[in-house]
């Protein structure tokens, strides 16, 4: 079962709802996302999706997929990258925190995943070379 996502109050919207930006256009209009126990998106932006997870279940391909196979029932999408992070706070482009070195800092260890629907590949901790690990999702 799915619930309305909870969105990030840094951004002023109500907690049951979260921000859908297409780059077209300049209005923002806002949705309810999906939500279950595994994780949340509470961002969608033309071609890009950004989710909520546990760190601890960033390898754990099965959720991975489980979540990536929700997102493509749910939205239709030509092209699609994912973005999963650690806390809401930090689901943003980085260029959203470009004012506050503390705030990079925390954005770039609450980024945890990338998937490219195009590509099929997907990688943990892309920031982080030492941790980065690549996988191919079909």
């Amino acid at each position: 079962m799915f619930f309305v996502a909870a969105c990030n109050n840094h951004r002023g919207i109500d907690e049951k709802t979260a921000i859908i930006n297409d780059s077209s256009e300049t209005d923002l209009q806002t949705q309810s996302f999906l939500r279950n126990d595994t994780f949340s998106i509470v961002r969608i932006e033309k071609q890009r999706v950004f989710v909520v997870i546990d760190s601890s279940q960033v390898t754990n391909i099965d959720i991975i997929e489980a979540v990536l196979e929700n997102i493509k029932k749910s939205y239709a999408f030509e092209k699609l990258r994912v973005s999963f992070f650690s806390d809401s706070v930090y689901t943003a482009y980085k260029t959203e925190f470009i004012s506050d070195s503390g705030a990079i800092i925390q954005w770039a260890n609450a980024y945890i995943g990338e998937y490219d629907l195009l590509t099929k590949e997907y990688w943990t901790y892309p920031l982080r070379p030492d941790a980065k690990l690549k996988y191919i999702i079909r």
